[in-house]
């Protein structure tokens, strides 16, 4: 059964299955609408060529694509291929916009632009210098603002008058006391493999050089072990209370 158009736009006389059809025609589609250019959506897209119009962008873009075979693609779309010749040094520009970029940095140009970067003023050096001691302020080691494990405030009670987390040259001390040059270490199972036992030898030995004496150095899984007499003990036979 064939389809009857009986719907007809009575601007532009083309015809329509249905009503619904002939209406989004009329609202947004009919060129010769004369109070189309008022409504929603019904932008007209003209060729820059032959000053044809069209309903949308896409069918423009065809368009210009099949009837003017000699444009190219570019970014924002399909552009006409002119033969732009540059007066310095010759090169063929495909573009009128490409060859005043050309022309403006073209090494042929005795009074071309040399690009010098970005210029940045003292007003936003100074904003940016701000911004940036802000935020490093006290984080030379972003982990050691980390929350304190169960061991550091356990020990926190016990070297009052320790400094913690003190830091000498390129190493941190886990506790220290700057005045006598002397410093106690907290460690866990990973200072006990061979990478990191032959590393803190090297720790060691660059502290002695500078005159810091390591009073102990805690095995954090052994001591926990230990009653609360055999802490007070050891601690008592290392002069750490």
């Amino acid at each position: 059964m064939e389809l009857k158009l009986k719907h007809t736009c009575k601007y532009c006389n083309e015809e329509f299955a249905t009503g619904a059809l002939l209406g989004n025609h009329i609202s947004k589609q009919c060129l010769k609408n004369p109070n189309r250019g008022i409504q929603k959506n019904s932008k007209i897209w003209k060729c820059s060529i032959c000053n044809c119009d069209f309903s949308s962008r896409r069918i423009l873009q065809e368009h210009r694509k099949i009837e003017h075979e000699s444009e190219f693609k570019g970014f924002y779309g399909y552009h006409p291929k002119i033969d732009a010749i540059c007066k310095f040094c010759g090169k063929i520009c495909s573009r009128k916009c490409d060859l005043t970029r050309h022309e403006k940095f073209c090494k042929e140009n005795p009074d071309r632009s040399i690009w010098k970067g970005h210029k940045t003023t003292e007003e936003t050096k100074e904003k940016l210098s701000a911004a940036a001691i802000k935020n490093l302020r006290n984080t030379h080691c972003n982990w050691l603002n980390k929350p304190k494990s169960y061991a550091e405030e356990y020990f926190d009670k016990i070297f009052i008058d320790a400094k913690f987390q003190y830091r000498v040259d390129k190493y941190v001390l886990d506790y220290a006391w700057p005045e006598t040059k002397t410093y106690v270490e907290v460690d866990g199972e990973q200072h006990y493999t061979e990478q990191g036992l032959e590393h803190d030898k090297e720790r060691t030995e660059f502290l002695s050089q500078l005159g810091w004496k390591c009073l102990k150095r805690i095995r954090w899984s052994e001591y926990q072990k230990l009653s609360y007499e055999d802490k007070r003990k050891f601690l008592y036979e290392n002069h750490l209370i």
